[in-house]
């Protein structure tokens, strides 16, 4: 590339002495202007001393371009430079090959035509605050070493072929190790419509640019850069492109110099209003501001402005290694710290800043705003950090938001939010992207208009780490690290929305309220997704059409919302997913739509999620993959439970200090987890091929004045695989839920006589509050049997009769209640080849009589073997001795029972001639006796006593068996036979003790069994099972309804 020289030791200190004398107290004194004696022919006149006509020089082929060539180019601040023009000179083009840089402090114009004026200088330029221009084209000021065109390049140095430059310039190289600076401090404008640019290698503006409804470009770049401009003539499409490997014939002649460093050039600062410490550190004195001696830095302390009553230009800023700085009064338009391109009457102008290091805007906006026609585009580009306070695109009349984009190569810092939206138009698309965090305040891509209105979109707002995401014609929110959702189509009718889109792939992403709403149109859909947190208040994307989706997902860490929104005013309410490795923490979630509505799909991996209310008009509501409900509807998820084994331990351990303190002793319950409880299931399913679910159901707190708390059902579900939920179904309160309860079994027992079906309305209620939300769960997972741990006051629930509104519950499923899973014995045991020890008495003293025992005793004798007792039989020592040397794996006790107010001994059996307290079966030692099942045909439990219920759901803790057959009501004589007759027989065949009560209850439900003719009819019971003679003159019976077969309830294990 050839030797270069460095300015004289001399030359340097004079100049170092020059400016120090003048920057103090005097405008910048300023080089004479002396043409090159290279044979390129420029002509310098001098009429007055102190304007310098500038003539002659060498023409392109085309006659389009004039070259000139200066030994010397400086002006002071009572001279002006002017060069010739005619009106066939497209672009004048000037180099200063003397060495010197270039002290502007006067004027520099062209007259006689409209060109365009290029000045170059390799060694630096300083415009100082006396410099001015009167042009009528575009200016550019730039240090490069050669301006390039398709024919070749017009050095900085050496010989040219002026003839092969046509066209307008395409290029700009900088070969050397370091390019020269440009310094603005100066008030410099150009005409209406046109360009001004400077392209060199740090940039520094002090002063003032003006371009009124044209364009300005700043690019500072480092040496070995090409800067070529993709669109030939348009300086405001720039690429940047590396000389490494190119050859010299394709590049310009070598600079045989090399500039001066920045502190050199301006030390004395003065009016530049930039010092120069004494170890060399360059500072902006209004704000202090250290500039980077990093080449391919722009630093912007004074006023760009594009403005105009049309249209706005553009601003285009390009550090190619270095910093961008906004500082105190580094402005565009305002004094207020902006970069402003607006419009007051028609389009604004589009910004463009690109940076190799960081873009930093302290107390700086960025606004490409138009009040009556499109808001600009804005687009900063950053290897490093973007750290500005705000970005407006946006359109206050009847034009479109603009594009706003920022890339960066670290984080980002947008405090104020972005504004892309619409009064009456399109909303802009809005990318962002960074590699690290992304901080912004609220983001509006909203497009307005009224309802019948056709002509705008809304925009899209995308906050991506790594690039940004495509434009759409609605508000695309997109903090990103790298890729963005597509676009999907928009609606072309009304002011429709477009995509949001957020992702960061090694950072976190915190956003204020997110607007994508479409007031006539479809809004579009929203996308954040994050390696980290995921921060975002309000997401609202109502639609006067359809509503777009929303999707959050957070890959390492949590979500944090504040309510959102997919409503769509005359379509359909979009699909709302919220995903995170830890926590999830929400407030409200609406999908709602006058057409229906998406699924609302939550999941976290290893963390809790806790919601306000979630609502789906049509959709479905997932937590962690499974159903939680499939018709619509209204549900709180209040927790997935973050420490499994911990919170179903605590579950476990709230039951059983109740049955312990009602029975008032240590009942030493198994320690269980949801992991064991898992195992559990697992393992029952592993033998008999069931698949069991255990059910946890909590009552709402009380309510009252002074704790108005909103009343909820909570319900636990563990399966036999995948991680147990919480569900709370709000709006239901305990005394709510217990009235209806006590309703419904008031209406099983009183409508049976009048033929009516009164149960249903309680039966489906309660079925709404207790089964609806967690059966897409259970269907998914298949499960075949319900084992319910209920809260006091829940105990009396015949659940066998809840309805869905088609079918009671138990035609779906098997159902058990259980004290507590660590209160039983869950180990599995088949049935087969054992014996029944069956007891009973027909007549009692103190009772209504039984007459149908006898008959139950034998048919069951016939079906199990073993010994029976009836009447006087039935008594403590027979029930004590039978067992003596004998295991009967079911005990059959056709009696009645009481399970009553109180402490455990107002509890009892009776005997033939006695009670037997509950609190004292435990010495018939039945649990060493390993009794499989005990039935008790004729039992009663008190409805309104929370005493009563813990004797009956605790009939296994009190007794010591595996598994309770037992009543909540005193059933007909009749309805017990049949119903244990077919029980005993499906016991026979079936793995699973609950399984068996059910196809009984099926049988009477479908009514394949009753009472005809004095006989049992339906059941598959070899021969004929003929009534006692008290009940042959009985009238024929119907046993379907809900009476006779859903108070008997499996207590303990189903298994």
């Amino acid at each position: 590339m050839g030797n270069t020289k460095r300015v004289s030791p001399f030359f340097a200190t004079a100049f170092v002495l020059f400016l120090s004398g003048l920057f103090n107290t005097k405008p910048l004194q300023a080089q004479s202007i002396t043409a090159a004696p290279d044979g390129t022919g420029t002509i310098i006149t001098t009429p007055d001393g102190k304007t310098f006509n500038i003539e002659g020089g060498t023409f392109s082929g085309d006659g389009a371009n004039l070259f000139h060539s200066f030994e010397k180019f400086g002006l002071d601040a009572n001279e002006a430079a002017n060069f010739l023009s005619n009106p066939q000179i497209q672009n004048i083009l000037g180099r200063v090959v003397g060495g010197d840089p270039s002290i502007i402090n006067g004027l520099i114009q062209v007259t006689g035509g409209t060109s365009n004026l290029f000045l170059m200088n390799p060694a630096g330029i300083i415009f100082g605050r006396g410099a001015s221009l009167n042009v009528p084209g575009a200016f550019t000021a730039t240090t490069a070493n050669g301006i390039g065109f398709d024919g070749g390049w017009f050095n900085a140095t050496g010989e040219n072929n002026y003839e092969v430059l046509l066209g307008s310039p395409n290029k700009f190289g900088f070969t050397m190790n370091q390019s020269g600076n440009i310094v603005n401090a100066a008030n410099l404008a150009v005409s209406e419509g046109q360009s001004l640019s400077f392209i060199g290698g740090k940039v520094i503006n002090t002063g003032t640019i003006t371009a009124p409804g044209g364009n300005i470009t700043i690019t500072a770049v480092p040496g070995h850069n090409l800067v070529r401009l993709s669109q030939p003539g348009m300086l405001l499409s720039l690429e940047i492109q590396t000389t490494e490997g190119m050859s010299d014939n394709s590049l310009p002649t070598a600079l045989e110099l090399s500039p001066l460093d920045l502190p050199v050039l301006l030390t004395g600062g003065g009016n530049l209003g930039v010092s120069v410490d004494a170890d060399g550190t360059v500072r902006l004195k209004k704000s202090n501001t250290t500039i980077s001696d990093q080449a391919g830095t722009f630093i912007a302390a004074g006023n760009l402005d594009t403005r105009s009553i049309t249209n706005g230009g553009t601003v285009t800023l390009n550090a190619i290694a270095g910093d961008i700085i906004l500082n105190s009064g580094g402005e565009i338009n305002t004094p207020a710290n902006t970069v402003d391109s607006s419009a007051s009457n028609g389009d604004a102008g589009d910004i463009n800043f690109t940076a190799g290091g960081g873009i930093q805007g302290d107390n700086s906006v960025i606004v490409s705003s138009a009040e009556g026609g499109n808001g600009g585009d804005v687009n900063l580009t950053a290897n490093e950090d973007v750290e500005v306070d705000g970005v407006l695109s946006n359109s206050e009349s009847n034009g479109n938001g603009g594009d706003v984009t920022v890339t960066a190569g670290e984080g980002m810092e947008i405090s104020e939010g972005i504004d892309a939206s619409a009064a009456e138009g399109d909303g802009g698309d809005v990318n962002l992207s960074a590699n690290d965090d992304i901080h912004t305040g609220g983001i509006s891509t909203a497009a307005g208009g009224n309802e019948n209105s056709n002509n705008g979109t809304t925009g899209s707002a995308e906050i991506d780490n790594s690039s940004s995401g495509n434009p759409a014609n609605s508000g695309e929110v997109n903090p990103q690290n790298n890729t963005s959702t597509p676009n999907t189509n928009s609606s072309p009718i009304g002011n429709s929305g477009g995509n949001t889109t957020v992702i960061s792939h090694n950072g976190g992403v915190t956003i204020g309220n997110t607007d994508t709403t479409a007031e006539s149109g479809d809004s579009g859909d929203t996308v954040i997704s994050a390696s980290d947190d995921i921060n975002v208040q309000n997401i609202n994307a109502h639609a006067g059409q359809n509503s777009g989706d929303i999707k959050l997902t957070s890959n390492n860490g949590t979500v944090t919302t504040q309510d959102i929104e997919s409503a769509g005013k005359t379509g359909r309410g979009g699909t709302i997913s919220v995903n995170a490795h830890s926590d999830i923490n929400t407030g409200n979630i609406i999908s709602r739509g006058a057409r229906g509505s998406g699924d609302i799909n939550l999941t976290s991996f290893e963390g809790t999620i806790n919601t306000g209310s979630l609502h789906t008009d049509t959709g479905s509501i997932y937590l962690n993959g499974v159903i939680l409900n499939n018709a619509a509807g209204s549900l709180t998820v209040s927790s997935v439970l973050n420490n499994p084994n911990q919170a179903v331990a605590e579950l476990e351990e709230s039951r059983e200090k109740e049955f312990e303190k009602y029975f008032g002793k240590d009942l030493f319950a198994q320690s269980v987890s949801a992991d064991s409880i898992r195992l559990t299931l697992a393992d029952i399913q592993q033998q008999t091929g069931d698949r069991s679910a255990v059910i946890y159901v909590n009552l709402p707190d009380n309510t009252s004045e002074s704790n108005p708390v909103s009343a909820a059902v909570k319900l636990v579900v563990i399966t036999p695989d995948g991680e147990p939920i919480n569900i709370t179904v709000p709006g239901v309160e305990r005394v709510q839920l217990l009235q209806a309860i006590k309703d419904f079994r008031t209406n099983i027992a009183t409508s049976y006589r009048r033929g009516n079906t009164s149960y249903l309305a309680p039966a489906q209620q309660l079925y709404q509050w207790l089964i609806a939300p967690i059966e897409p769960q259970l269907q998914a997972k298949s499960i075949n049997t319900l084992l319910f741990a209920m809260d006091t006051g829940l105990r009396t629930l015949p659940i066998a009769a809840l309805h869905d509104g088609k079918q009671f519950l138990v035609e779906k499923y098997s159902l058990g209640m259980v004290p507590s899973f660590g209160l039983i014995n869950p180990t599995y045991k088949t049935l087969e080849n054992a014996q029944a020890l069956a007891m009973g008495a027909t007549t009692f003293q103190d009772h209504d009589p039984l007459p149908a025992v006898s008959v139950e005793l034998s048919v069951i004798n016939q079906m199990w073997d073993g010994l029976v007792f009836l009447n006087e039989d039935f008594n403590r020592f027979n029930l004590v001795e039978s067992r003596q040397g004998h295991r009967y794996p079911i005990v059959h006790l056709a009696t009645h029972a009481e399970f009553n107010p109180g402490s455990v001994d107002n509890s009892y059996i009776q005997l033939w001639s006695e009670k037997l307290p509950l609190s004292e079966v435990p010495q018939l030692r039945w649990k060493e006796a390993a009794v499989e099942l005990l039935t008790l045909s004729a039992c009663r439990t008190a409805v309104d006593s929370g005493d009563g219920e813990m004797g009956f759901a605790g009939l296994t803790v009190a007794t010591g068996v595996k598994s309770a057959l037992a009543s909540l009501w005193s059933v007909s004589d009749e309805g017990t036979f049949a119903l244990m007759t077919e029980f005993y027989h499906e016991l026979q065949s079936a793995k699973v003790k609950s399984e068996a009560l059910r196809q009984a209850q099926l049988a009477m439900i479908q009514g394949q069994l009753k009472i005809e003719a004095g006989e049992l009819q339906g059941s598959e019971i070899p021969g004929t099972v003929s009534l006692p003679p008290e009940l042959a003159k009985m009238t024929n019976t119907n046993l379907s309804h809900p009476y006779y077969w859903s108070g008997f309830t499996m207590i303990g294990s189903p298994w």
